[in-house]
């Protein structure tokens, strides 16, 4: 039976390992989730026949909001994580959500992430 200081050991390791995996996410203010809050003027989302972003940077204007969506993450995971409770106490595996517009795969689904530790 391991003692309390390989259990410390373990768990410092485990956290060293998760700080070094995401240091841009700890140290740099990123995010792991991803939000439908993005850059609309990123030239990979813009058409055609978009204004260029030069016409905004000339006038001094804000070419998108700077917003983090922090609440992003706990809207989407907090009904899933409700969900993955009550069917782990009940005894069963959520496989299958039938909450979610009539049904639909629970846990192949991106947005419960039951798999992503972080």
């Amino acid at each position: 039976m391991p003692s309390k200081r390989e259990d410390r050991i373990a768990i410092a390791l485990l956290a060293l390992l998760v700080v070094v995996t995401f240091a841009n996410v700890v140290f740099g203010g990123r995010s792991l989730i991803p939000s439908e809050m993005h850059n609309p003027l990123d030239p990979s989302l813009r058409g055609p026949n978009a204004i260029p972003i030069e016409y905004f940077n000339d006038r001094g204007l804000v070419t998108h909001p700077n917003v983090r969506d922090i609440a992003a993450g706990v809207h989407q995971s907090d009904p899933a994580r409700e969900f993955f409770t009550r069917s782990l106490r009940r005894g069963e595996l959520p496989f299958w959500d039938p909450y979610i517009g009539g049904g639909g795969p629970s846990f192949a689904a991106l947005v419960p992430q039951y798999l992503f530790l972080p």
